[in-house]
């Protein structure tokens, strides 16, 4: 009996096979490029159109203002005073020197009178004139002690409202212009009948234009939005 071993031998490629089988691993490579390009370009365009942050932004520097709501004025000049007193508080209130303020014998919070200087140019740029004096609001005192040059202000204070910025352009004059509703504090998240929360609820809408300065921004006016420009809540 005779044992063969038999070798199986496969036949050289082609070189048509070959550039085939390349061929369609190039196609194969292009396709994965391609869906690579199309979600990195998603992503970048998504990115430019989600301006959620820049809003949560001008929302966090303007909320001393509306929570006040002052009457609209085309220049800080024309701002009334207890408003400017008010907002410059509201803003060293929430500002980072917060944490340093300590309390008188009879429980006030003493603010000094600087933090309001501090707070009032971030808000209202170079031109601001603040007078410290006593002033009041609907709930509250604010005393203005010159012997220390701080205010003795209560622990319980009531914000009026919180600004939702739905638009944000350019004028003319290259400043910026923000539509900003007014959210009231029980309209700050509206619930539907699932439980979802949907966007605030304004009660009304004003303009804040923002003026450049070596510091930043500042609120240059705050005027009323034309009625028929006005977005629907």
């Amino acid at each position: 009996m005779f044992a063969f071993n038999i070798k199986s031998k496969r036949a050289p490629m082609s070189r048509r096979q070959f550039a085939t089988i390349l061929g369609l691993l190039l196609v194969v490579f292009a396709v994965i490029g391609v869906i690579s390009t199309a979600r990195g370009v998603f992503v970048t365009v998504s990115g430019l159109f989600d301006d959620s942050a820049k809003r949560e932004r001008y929302e966090s520097f303007i909320s001393p203002v509306v929570m006040v709501d002052p009457a609209p004025f085309t220049m800080v000049e024309n701002l009334e005073d207890s408003r400017l007193l008010q907002s410059a508080m509201w803003a060293a209130l929430t500002g980072e020197n917060r944490g340093a303020y300590t309390y008188d014998d009879g429980g006030l919070l003493l603010v000094p009178a600087s933090d309001l200087n501090v707070a009032a140019t971030k808000l209202y740029g170079p031109n601001v004139n603040i007078i410290h004096r006593s002033f009041e609001d609907n709930d509250a005192s604010y005393l203005y002690d010159p012997d220390i040059s701080a205010y003795r202000v209560p622990s319980i204070n009531k914000v009026a409202y919180s600004p939702y910025v739905t638009e944000i352009k350019k004028d003319e004059n290259n400043n910026i212009v923000l539509t900003v509703g007014y959210v009231s504090p029980g309209n700050i998240w509206s619930t539907d009948p699932n439980g979802q929360n949907d966007e605030p609820v304004p009660e009304k809408f004003m303009l804040y234009t923002l003026t450049e300065w070596d510091q930043g921004y500042y609120i240059s006016s705050v005027n009323y939005v034309d009625p028929n420009a006005a977005p629907r809540s």
